[in-house]
C-alpha cells in the first residue's frame, strides 16, 4: 500500500503544566501565557455572533468589535502554533447587524484575517448535515465551512502541514480493483448528521459538533503525542478525539458550566486506542456480573480474551491479513475478494464483546462503538487496527503485572465511568453516559488564579 502524507518532522515535544488540561478562562487571557509555539493543530469552531443563549457569556457583539476579536484571536493562535501546523476553522454565519435581513459567512468575512497573520489556505471543506434551521424567506441552512489553514508560506519545504490520508479513507462504494487497499480518499464534502439529542455526544452546549468531524481532522493531520488545541472548547469535543487518539491536548473555555461538563465529558475518555479497546471490554464484563468485581478478576477476563481460542473462519481471514502484512503487496485482481471477504466478516460480529469470538474480533467490535469514524472503514483496515492493538496489549500484558498495571491504568483514567475501592473492587458508575449532571454541581466562587486549570 502507498503512503501518501507530508513527512514533515514535529519540533520536539514539550513539557508544559497547561498539557492535557481544560482551562476555564477567556481564551486571549490563557493563550497569552503561554509562552512558546507548540501547537501542532488548532481545531475550532468560535461564537458566531449571533445572540445564542450561551452559559455565562454574550454572543453578540457589533461586527467590527466581532471582527477585532477574531483578528487579536488569529493573532494568539499565529504565535501559538508551529511552523507548519494547522488550523481548521469551522463557521457558518453571522449577521450584518441587528437591523439588517443580511447574512455574512464568518469564513469569508475572517479570512483575510488570518490570511495577514501568517497563515495560508490549503483547503476548503464543506460539512454538510442533516435536517437544519427553516426559513419562510430563504433555503434552510444545512451545512458549514471549514477552512484548512497552515502556518507559513506556501511553497516553503518547512511550512508543508502533516497529513496521512491512509488514517482516514473510507470505504469505496464499488470493489474496484484500481483503489486502495485501505480504501478511498474521504474528499472535502462531509456528510455527517448533527448530534442527535439525547445521544452520549450531547451536552447543555447548544452548538454540539460531531466527534466525527473532529475526529477526520485529528486522525489525518497529527501523529500520535502531537499537541491538538481548541481555545473554544465549549462540549469538549476536540479534547475528547485528541485524547481517544493518543495526542495531547490543551482546551480553553470561558463558560464555568462548559468547563465542568466537559471535564466530566473527558472523564469517560481512555488516552489511546489500546485503553479505550480494554476499557470496553471491562465495561461489558462488570455490566454483565452487575457493575462491581475486583481487579484481579477483571485482570483475568482480559487474559482469557486475549487467549480465546478462535474459531475457523477468524484464523482463516486473519491469515490473509498477516500474508498483506507481510509483504504490503496484493495483485490488483485479489483486491476485490479481499475487500468483500473482510466486510461481510466484520458486518457478522454482532456489537457485543463476546468470548465466542477471538480477541481481534472482540477488538473490532469494541472500537466501532467507540469510534465514530470507523463505521467508514472498510474492513480491511478494521481487521488491521483490531490487530495492532490486541498485539499491543499483548506485549504489555507480558512483562511483570502488566495485566494488573493496564487495568489500573484503565480505571484511573475514566474517573467518570469507573471508582477503585479499597485498591481492589472496580465499581461501574453508570451504565449510560449522562454528562449533563455535572451541570447541578454547584461551582464555588474561587479566585481566577486557580481557576485556571480544570481536571483532563
Amino acid at each position: 500500500m502507498t503512503k501518501h502524507r507530508h513527512t514533515r518532522k514535529h519540533a520536539p515535544v514539550i513539557d508544559s503544566p497547561w498539557i492535557n488540561r481544560i482551562v476555564l478562562g477567556n481564551c486571549l487571557d490563557v493563550l497569552a501565557q503561554i509562552d512558546f509555539p507548540c501547537v501542532d493543530l488548532v481545531h475550532t469552531s468560535p461564537p458566531y455572533n449571533i445572540d445564542k443563549p450561551y452559559s455565562d457569556f454574550t454572543d453578540q457583539r457589533h461586527l467590527g468589535n466581532y471582527l477585532t476579536f477574531i483578528a487579536l484571536v488569529a493573532e494568539q493562535l499565529s504565535a501559538k502554533i508551529r511552523k507548519g501546523g494547522s488550523l481548521f476553522w469551522q463557521t457558518g454565519y453571522t449577521r450584518a447587524d441587528d437591523k439588517s435581513d443580511e447574512i455574512n459567512p464568518i469564513d469569508l468575512l475572517t479570512h483575510p484575517i488570518f490570511n495577514g497573520h501568517g497563515f495560508y489556505l490549503k483547503d476548503r471543506i464543506i460539512w454538510r448535515y442533516y435536517g437544519g434551521m427553516s426559513f419562510k424567506a430563504k433555503f434552510k441552512n444545512q451545512h458549514e465551512t471549514i477552512y484548512w489553514y497552515v502556518k507559513g508560506v506556501p511553497g516553503d519545504v518547512q511550512s508543508l502541514p502533516y497529513f496521512d490520508v491512509d488514517e482516514v479513507r473510507e470505504a469505496s462504494r464499488e470493489y474496484d480493483p484500481r483503489n486502495n487497499l485501505l480504501g478511498r480518499n474521504p474528499g472535502n464534502v462531509w456528510e455527517v448528521d448533527r448530534v442527535a439529542f439525547g445521544s452520549a455526544e450531547q451536552t447543555s452546549h447548544i452548538a454540539v459538533f460531531p466527534e466525527e468531524i473532529s475526529e477526520r481532522i485529528v486522525r489525518a493531520c497529527t501523529r500520535p503525542g502531537a499537541l491538538v488545541l481548541d481555545p473554544f472548547l465549549g462540549s469538549g469535543t476536540v479534547a475528547k478525539v485528541a485524547r481517544s487518539l493518543a495526542r495531547r491536548y490543551i482546551g480553553i473555555e470561558i463558560s464555568r458550566r462548559y468547563h465542568q461538563e466537559a471535564t466530566h465529558r473527558l472523564g469517560y475518555q481512555q488516552f489511546g486506542e489500546l485503553d479505550t479497546v480494554v476499557s470496553e471490554w471491562i465495561k461489558e464484563y462488570l455490566l454483565s456480573v452487575g457493575g462491581r468485581r475486583g481487579r484481579d478478576e477483571a485482570c483475568a477476563f482480559v487474559e482469557e480474551m486475549l487467549v480465546t481460542r478462535l474459531k475457523d473462519d477468524e484464523k482463516h481471514m486473519l491469515r490473509r491479513i498477516a500474508d498483506l502484512e507481510s509483504t504490503r503487496v496484493l495483485p490488483k485482481t485479489r483486491k476485490p475478494e479481499l475487500w468483500r471477504m473482510a466486510d461481510e466478516y466484520v458486518d457478522n460480529l454482532g456489537e457485543r464483546v463476546s468470548l465466542d469470538r477471538g480477541p481481534v474480533s472482540n477488538a473490532v467490535r469494541a472500537y466501532l462503538r467507540c469510534y465514530r469514524l470507523a463505521k467508514r472503514f472498510n474492513g480491511v483496515r478494521l481487521l488491521l487496527l483490531a490487530q495492532k492493538i490486541v498485539e499491543g496489549i499483548r506485549r504489555e500484558a507480558a512483562t511483570t503485572d502488566g495485566l494488573r498495571n493496564i487495568v489500573t491504568r484503565v480505571v484511573d483514567g475514566a474517573p467518570s465511568t469507573y471508582e477503585m475501592r479499597d485498591s481492589r473492587a472496580i465499581i461501574l458508575k453508570e451504565s449510560r453516559r449522562r454528562i449533563k449532571v455535572a451541570s447541578s454541581r454547584k461551582v464555588k466562587n474561587t479566585p481566577a488564579e486557580s481557576l485556571l486549570f480544570g481536571t483532563g
